[in-house]
């Protein structure tokens, strides 16, 4: 018999990085999930995985979801206007925008009426910590040939991920001029601080988001939501500990340690991910090597407690490093 994350925690799988298919999910969209995005956009099956309690998230699709009803892009009836939009999402690296920005694309395409195309999806996925900002305009040059090679939309999504402040204005030429063509909805990611004075001085009308700092709040909200798609119902008091094997005080213990080096860093949810995620697997397999037979359902609520995994030590490690 198969040893796994039921026996170990009454778990379907690591809610974090699943490592089996996830209903009838494409592998590819949710493998690695401890460290890659949300691309929402590509699969509404996605949307299970997303959590909807985070402020940030909350307050930025709100304010999109306004404009685009005041610009004719309805959900009741489900209409299309004319307008098109230059996002902006800035915030720290793992923060979740890029999972903000595909949100944004999901939000827009669910206004489309039935019978409509569908609108046009272009992505293009930089890397800021290694590329020049001539390799960064020359991938934008890149999109835009490929874009006017292809047959031409009526209706185009494009996000940008990790973009340099300084390629923000090929960025905005290029929204210029798939316009000629399209109504466009544009969304770009930037960690880079640089980027607000860039969008200042720009002529363009450009919708601005920021993603606050990860609070403790907001990791609980998201371990929660991961939880509710992964958990085997129990009769032996793990629904009295929903987020076991970890402790909520931990976990928020965990994210009030924003300290590196003596300075100020952040705590974001690719990190909760990550730790949390490794925290699970390495427990995984010192039970499967230690106690090979173990079955948590046939542990008494009271010994849960004592199994519990701390984290705030571990989050400690990762962000000093």
């Amino acid at each position: 018999m198969a040893f796994g994350y039921k026996e170990a925690f009454g778990l379907s799988d690591n809610p974090f990085g699943p490592r089996k298919p996830v209903g009838k999910l494409p592998p590819n969209l949710t493998f690695d999930l401890e460290k890659r995005p949300l691309l929402l956009h590509r699969s509404e099956g996605l949307e299970q995985l997303y959590c909807d309690k985070i402020p940030s998230f909350v307050a930025a699709c709100k304010d999109m979801e306004a404009l685009f009803e005041a610009d004719g892009y309805t959900l009741d009836p489900p209409a299309r206007g004319v307008t098109s939009y230059l996002v902006a999402i800035a915030g720290d690296r793992g923060a979740g925008k890029t999972t903000l920005a595909s949100r944004m694309l999901q939000l827009i395409q669910k206004r489309r009426p039935a019978g409509e195309p569908v609108w046009d999806v272009q992505e293009l996925f930089l890397k800021s910590t290694s590329e020049t900002v001539t390799e960064q305009v020359e991938k934008l040059k890149a999109l835009e040939a490929k874009v006017a090679a292809a047959a031409k939309p009526a209706y185009l999504c494009v996000l940008i991920d990790d973009l340099l402040a300084e390629a923000y204005p090929y960025a905005a030429l290029l929204y210029d001029n798939l316009r000629n063509d399209a109504v466009v909805f544009m969304v770009f990611t930037s960690c880079d601080p640089e980027m607000s004075k860039q969008i200042e001085k720009s002529l363009h009308t450009v919708q601005p988001f920021s993603i606050a700092p990860l609070t403790p709040d907001d990791a609980i909200a998201y371990v929660t939501a991961r939880y509710q798609v992964f958990r085997i119902p129990a009769a032996n008091g793990i629904n009295a500990e929903p987020l076991f094997p970890f402790d909520e005080k931990d976990i928020r213990t965990a994210v009030e340690v924003r300290v590196v080096n003596g300075n100020t860093g952040p705590v974001n949810v690719r990190l909760v991910a990550s730790v949390l995620y490794s925290a699970l697997s390495s427990r995984l397999q010192q039970i499967a090597r230690d106690h090979p037979g173990f079955d948590v359902q046939a542990v008494t609520a009271d010994k849960l407690p004592t199994m519990k995994i701390k984290v705030a030590q571990a989050y400690k490690i990762v962000v000093r490093k």
